[in-house]
């Protein structure tokens, strides 16, 4: 759940997506990320051969370097499974760590790119809720990963609370 403050008024739609985007751009947490597992110094990526060919053209692209995992199969295992090791190049797609992360990487497929608030409703004296739509760019990651030229939107409800101090906003999904 997203959350910040400002200066609590009667609530317009230019002011509610200028407070959505300050709060999106603080957080970070909008974004569109994909995790993988460590396994050694790998992470891992499995076996099917549509995943891995993906990471064999982001290994191309230069962001990763997929190795076959030593010891991967077992004698009831029939393919090789595979990781992953990110390069210097990756670094910039890499999401932010958090306390959950010790054993994981956050790779960034795409990123807030367009926040249009289509509405905002009054629900009580000091309520609102806004309804926004949320479109992203794909990053280098999410290209390979999800489909050159795909569009990803999501709407979301947000939700405004005058506080002495200001607005405080929520969301109603987690991102």
């Amino acid at each position: 759940m997203l959350t910040g403050y400002t200066n609590a008024g009667e609530l317009s739609r230019d002011e509610a997506a200028a407070m959505i985007k300050e709060v999106i751009a603080n957080e970070k947490q909008a974004d569109i990320t994909r995790y993988y597992q460590k396994y050694g110094p790998f992470y891992y990526i499995g076996s099917d051969n549509g995943v891995i060919n993906k990471h064999k053209e982001l290994e191309q692209s230069g962001y990763v370097k997929v190795k076959a995992l030593p010891d991967s199969k077992t004698p009831s295992e029939s393919k090789t499974t595979y990781g992953i090791q990110f390069t210097d190049k990756a670094l910039p797609y890499m999401a932010k760590n958090n306390e959950d992360s010790e054993n994981k990487a956050y790779i960034t497929l795409a990123k807030v790119d367009n926040i249009d608030v289509i509405g905002v409703k009054k629900l009580t004296p000091n309520e609102y809720k806004a309804e926004v739509s949320l479109g992203y760019r794909l990053t280098p990651f999410g290209e390979i990963l999800l489909g050159r030229g795909i569009k990803v939107e999501r709407k979301e409800d947000a939700f405004f609370e005058a506080h002495d101090n200001g607005w405080r906003v929520k969301f109603k999904a987690n991102f």
